[in-house]
């Protein structure tokens, strides 16, 4: 069946299997501007596709609440020719047990333009890839979510590559491993011109990495803390991360600010400053075109840590006017976000020297 939904509601709807909200089998439906609002389910209890083939635009998930797995939205199983499409649609302040957000097993999908924002699971805060979860997500922004074990904002899990592109992973958290990403199992993700700042874990503050090998190309890992090791990235002793053109700065930890290698990664025409205590902990290999720096050139404005001031940074200073305890969007360190903080984004306006 093909379907088309628009300008539809769900809400407060409970099931005891799969989805409260919408459940799709062997479908293909369409679901334009559509809410779904406080559901319930053991899967994708706002929206759950089981072998189908759906594109949604334009909708809204907040505040379902899976048993299992993707509180927002659950991608279960598709055909290698079948590719989901989820694009310019807000998933936020949904839980489950795995993929707080979204939850893709074993499918093929294409994201874009999305807000994934405050979302919480065990693993997966934001969204979760598991077992041969592929695809594309782009110009999307994950942020603020929580995971009570790994990957605070993306987790992958047994042999996922997905490619992200143009994307901002930030403020997220993690009680244990990978504060924005953490692969485990087999996992070769792509990151493309993707901002990973300000995330939090006990090791891994920006991305751990075990038992798989993620590329950054021309990424910003900036501004991560871990508690313990590792306040950019994790690699563990079969890990290799593929790292050239990016930029890791100002992140820390107990040993390895930058980067803390159980392994040897790659890593070339990249850009270490301002890490704590050290730019990286154990082994690098390749190291051409590096530049290890103790200090990084100032620039102000640049709240998301991307190298550029532009529109991004000015309107976090306009979300978070008012009174801020030790926010970066007090780009002066006063305490509070005013109109002397916006004066300094507009002052430092494009790429960082």
């Amino acid at each position: 069946s093909s379907p088309r939904l628009y300008y539809c509601t769900f809400t407060e709807n409970t099931a005891t299997d799969y989805s409260g909200g919408m459940h799709n089998v062997y479908s293909k439906p369409v679901v334009n501007h559509c809410d779904f609002d406080a559901n319930t389910g053991s899967n994708g209890a706002g929206l759950c596709s089981y072998a189908s083939e759906p594109t949604i635009t334009y909708c809204t998930f907040t505040n379902n609440a899976a048993l299992n797995a993707g509180g927002g939205v659950s991608i279960l199983y598709s055909q290698p020719t079948d590719i989901i499409d989820l694009s310019d649609s807000t998933i936020e302040g949904n839980t489950a047990g795995h993929g707080g957000g979204i939850y893709v097993f074993s499918a093929i999908t294409v994201i874009t333009n999305c807000i994934i924002s405050n979302n919480t699971a065990g693993d997966g805060g934001g969204i979760n890839y598991y077992s041969n979860a592929h695809g594309e997500l782009s110009e999307c922004t994950i942020e603020d979510n929580t995971a009570t074990r790994w990957g605070g904002g993306a987790y992958f899990h047994d042999h996922c590559d997905p490619t992200f592109t143009d994307c901002l992973i930030s403020g997220n958290e993690a009680a244990v491993f990978g504060g924005g990403i953490a692969c485990y199992g087999s996992n070769n993700p792509l990151f493309s011109d993707c901002t990973i700042s300000w995330n939090t874990s006990e090791n891994g503050g920006g991305m751990h990495n075990q038992s798989s090998s993620p590329t950054l190309e021309s990424c910003t890992v900036t501004s991560n803390t871990a508690t313990s090791n590792g306040g950019g990235i994790y690699n563990n002793s079969d890990s290799n991360s593929t790292i050239t053109g990016c930029t890791i700065s100002q992140n820390s930890a107990v040993s390895g600010g930058g980067m803390y290698n159980e392994s040897n990664p790659p890593v070339t025409y990249t850009t270490f400053c301002g890490n704590t205590p050290d730019p990286y902990y154990g082994g690098l290999s390749g190291g051409e075109g590096n530049m290890f720096l103790d200090q990084c050139p100032e620039c102000l404005g640049d709240i998301t840590g991307s190298g550029t001031v532009n529109v991004e940074d000015l309107l976090l200073v306009i979300a978070a006017w008012g009174p801020c305890g030790n926010c970066p969007e007090d780009v002066n360190h006063d305490g509070i976000v005013n109109i002397t903080d916006m004066l300094i984004v507009i002052a430092t306006w494009g790429p960082c020297p």
